[in-house]
């Protein structure tokens, strides 16, 4: 069973790898609405396969339909009230919408929350995990962590969509037409999915001891191509400068975690 787990990982992986790539190569201006989808869908599939395998199937569960659920209702109210991203709308460009927001807005929510999460626990953790039964509240440190390398992905994304037209800010902003209250809205987002989980996710059973670090260090990859893509597109011009220096950081730092635990599990 882990094994045919471990290889739907890295297939899924695989694909997302070459979808990305594909991506790059193209440069995100010429993507199609079906290109975004299929690369959202298949992030959010290989968020599902490798959490079923690195944290357990319930938690996985529970993680994803917290997010999907409290993402869209935040973004709901946020559409409606202004009050949490600021004012803004979005146009009919990622599809078919529940409410005000396209149903593709929740499904990233979490293909992009779990990744992140695994590289915040590698930071704070260096097991690309939380310990199990976890007593102390560093839970919320870790829902902090998680929220900043969360939301250093939006501060690539978010203009991006802005250019392409899928939302419109009423207002503009002072960063590539973005206001600051969106990314402060990105932090009350994501760590309050982040703390909601992580005091769940104390009392759950330790996950099985077997899991190689080669495997908890894909999310961070994951994660790692998402950075490259934007830093190799030139059709973000100083986009990709940010990228490097927002999302490249925490990657690398994440992966160098990795290497440690797999260092250690080496004999000597």
């Amino acid at each position: 069973m882990k094994k045919g787990l471990d290889a739907a990982v890295v297939l899924v992986f695989a694909v997302a790898v070459c979808l990305n790539v594909d991506a790059m190569i193209k440069g995100w201006t010429a993507l199609p609405t079906s290109s975004i989808r299929a690369i959202t869908g298949i992030t959010m599939i290989f968020s599902l396969v490798h959490g079923t395998r690195w944290l357990g199937g319930r938690v996985t569960l529970f993680f994803c339909v917290l997010s999907t659920v409290v993402s869209w209702v935040f973004e709901q109210v946020g559409v409606k009230t202004g009050l949490v991203y600021g004012r803004y709308h979005y146009t009919d460009f990622l599809g078919p919408k529940l409410g005000e927001v396209p149903v593709i807005i929740p499904i990233a929510w979490f293909a992009m929350i779990y990744p992140s999460y695994v590289i915040a626990c590698w930071l704070i953790d260096g097991a690309g995990r939380p310990p199990a039964h976890e007593k102390s509240t560093r839970f919320l440190w870790r829902a902090f962590v998680a929220g900043v390398v969360m939301t250093a992905w939006d501060v690539v994304l978010d203009p991006t969509y802005v250019q392409t037209g899928a939302w419109v800010w009423e207002d503009g902003g002072p960063y590539f037409g973005v206001p600051r209250q969106n990314f402060l809205g990105w932090m009350l987002t994501t760590v309050t999915i982040y703390s909601i989980f992580g005091l769940w996710a104390r009392t759950t059973a330790p996950p099985s001891p077997d899991s190689k670090p080669w495997l908890g260090a894909l999310p961070v990859l994951v994660y790692g191509v998402m950075t490259a893509r934007y830093c190799l597109d030139e059709s973000r011009g100083a986009l990709s400068v940010v990228a490097f220096f927002a999302m490249g950081l925490p990657c690398l730092v994440a992966l160098g975690r990795c290497w440690d635990a797999h260092r250690q599990r080496q004999p000597a």
